[in-house]
């Protein structure tokens, strides 16, 4: 039961700005070789259900996945720069 329902106040550490960017790890068994990225800048969407990790989607393909490990980048969205590439 989340802590708000007692009558505290709820936690709000891990909250993030919605749609900013965020460097999310990429495991090893799935980049190529040594000389592949480590990690990948993707848009942030929120938090999991489950309260382990945050939601987050790739543009290309608009895929939306979980993840742990991550580098919020509260100034940046992708959505906008992208907007405006294809203007």
């Amino acid at each position: 039961m989340p802590s708000h329902d007692k009558g505290e106040k709820p936690n709000i550490e891990k909250l993030q700005v919605f749609g900013c960017s965020a460097y999310v790890h990429i495991p090893q068994v799935v980049y190529k070789d040594k000389m592949s990225p480590k990690s990948e800048l993707i848009i942030y969407i929120g938090i999991a259900l489950e309260g382990h990790g945050n939601i987050f989607m790739c543009s290309p393909g608009n895929i939306v996945f979980t993840a742990v490990h991550t580098e919020f980048i509260e100034k940046l969205f992708l959505c906008c720069t992208m907007r405006n590439r294809q203007q």
